[in-house]
This record gives structure tokens, C-alpha cells and sequence, in this order.
């Protein structure tokens, strides 16, 4: 089995001592910090088709005058409180710090009726836009900020956390809450009061705040590129095919050959 955090791990091993079921191993192997490029280069490979080189406009150009707050992810499911929904106890935040730093927010995801059900009389401007890849790094080309937030349940605790690192990716900000899933990126995240978070991201300010923490981001890429990804992933593989041949070669030395002539 291979997961993507070592919480993660915890959680199954738990799992399966808790039911009585035989140790399994389990193997901690990170979600590689995603870009449009590698993105491009997947679906070649996947599809045998190319893709456009540039990529498709937002969907709605950017508001002259307004700063860009994105948020992209699954609108939510039954098993945990992630999605859309979480970003509820931050519209009061984002309505206050509007008309000192006018903003708008984006909303990538699939399912128009529960984003309007969410911003519904919010006070600032909104915009949903239908979940693709090609469309999350359209949005976070002209964002001046990500607004990464999630549930609060045992579910959310041990999420991968790459919507961070595909922000960090391309060079966008990230305001999101202190929490077990995100601890290692502390220095280069805005935590804290909401409110400041924005202001630091988006105010006159920003330019002082936002290089520190992007540079900060930096030095975490470089722990989740494809070519360190890659090399774990080739060891864990190189290690099952040479015991698969072990176990192959041992039942074949098992087997008794009779020749008669």
C-alpha cells in the first residue's frame, strides 16, 4: 500500500490492527508538486495527444483593480466536511478586507449549485468556475493569492496536502489554517488571523510579506520535484520485482524434473 503521509500511513496500520487483519507494508511516497508543464506532459504520454502550448485564458478576465483570491478542490463529500463549505467561516473575512483591499474570489470546482448556495448575499464579488486541470492553472496564473482551506475532521488531518504545493508551483501565495496536514510548510504559508492574512497577501504591503514566503516555498519544491518523486518510486518498484523473482526462483529450485529417455 502506498499513501502520500506518514499521518496517513498511521491511520491505515491502525486500520488493519484494529480489524484483526494480517501487517501489510505500508509505504509513504508524497504527491509531486504539479505544474502545468508536468501536467501537459502526463496526458501526452497517457493519451498520445498533444495539448495547446499556451494555456486557455481564465474564463473571466481579471477585474481591473480588484485582487484575484482563488480557491480550486472537490465541492465536498459525505465521509468528511472538506470542500467548498469550508471556506464558510472565511466570506466574514474576505467581506471585511474588501473595501480596504478590493477583492474578488474564484471558485474552481465541480458543482455550480453548492457555490452558489455558499456565496449567496456575501458582499463581495464571486465566480465559479468548472473544475479541469487546464482551468486550475489558468486561475492561478493571473491569482495574487490561493485561499487553501479544508475540513476540521480526522479525514482532513491526514489529506495530501498537494493543492499547497501545486500553489507553491506556480508561484502563488498561499493563505490557509495551521493545521498537522500543512505544518511543514509554517514559513511559507500566511497563517494566523484571517483578516491579516489577506491584508499581508493583498495590501500595499504585499510585495514585503509575499517574496518571503515564495522564496520560502522554494526550498519545499525541491523535496517534491518528479525527479525525487520518481527515484522513491523506482526503488519501491525495483525492490517488489526483485523479491517477485526471489519467490519465482525459489518455487522453481521446489520442483522435481524427471527425464526419461
Amino acid at each position: 500500500v502506498t499513501v502520500p503521509s506518514a499521518e496517513m500511513a498511521d491511520r491505515i496500520e491502525g486500520y488493519v490492527t484494529g480489524n484483526g487483519l494480517r501487517p501489510i507494508q505500508i509505504h509513504v511516497i508524497p504527491d509531486i508538486a504539479e505544474t502545468c508543464d508536468i501536467y501537459r506532459a502526463t496526458h501526452e504520454t497517457v493519451t498520445g495527444t498533444r495539448l495547446p502550448a499556451d494555456l486557455p485564458p481564465a474564463s473571466t478576465p481579471k477585474t481591473p483593480g480588484r485582487k484575484k483570491v482563488v480557491w480550486f478542490g472537490n465541492y465536498g463529500a459525505s465521509h468528511s466536511n472538506f470542500g467548498i463549505f469550508s471556506l464558510k467561516s472565511t466570506l466574514k473575512s474576505l467581506r471585511a478586507v474588501d473595501p480596504e483591499v478590493p477583492l474578488e474570489l474564484g471558485v474552481i470546482s465541480n458543482s455550480g449549485p453548492v457555490y452558489r448556495a455558499l456565496v449567496q448575499h456575501c458582499g463581495f464579488p464571486t465566480r465559479y468556475v468548472p473544475w479541469s486541470a487546464p482551468a486550475v492553472y489558468a486561475e492561478l496564473a493571473s491569482a495574487d493569492a490561493a485561499l487553501l482551506t479544508t475540513g476540521d475532521d480526522e479525514f482532513c488531518d491526514i489529506k495530501s496536502s498537494s493543492r499547497v504545493l501545486q500553489a507553491f508551483a506556480a508561484g502563488v501565495p498561499v493563505i490557509t489554517a495551521k493545521g498537522s496536514a500543512v505544518a511543514e510548510f509554517d514559513e511559507a504559508i500566511a497563517i494566523g488571523r484571517m483578516q491579516d492574512a489577506l491584508r499581508n497577501c493583498l495590501g500595499p504591503g504585499r510585495e514585503g510579506f509575499v517574496q518571503p514566503k515564495l522564496a520560502a516555498a522554494q526550498h519545499v519544491l525541491a523535496r517534491y520535484t518528479p525527479e525525487r518523486i520518481g527515484k522513491i518510486w523506482a526503488s519501491l518498484l525495483k525492490s517488489a520485482i526483485a523479491r517477485s523473482r526471489e519467490r519465482q526462483a525459489a518455487r522453481q529450485r521446489n520442483k522435481l524434473l524427471i527425464v526419461l529417455e
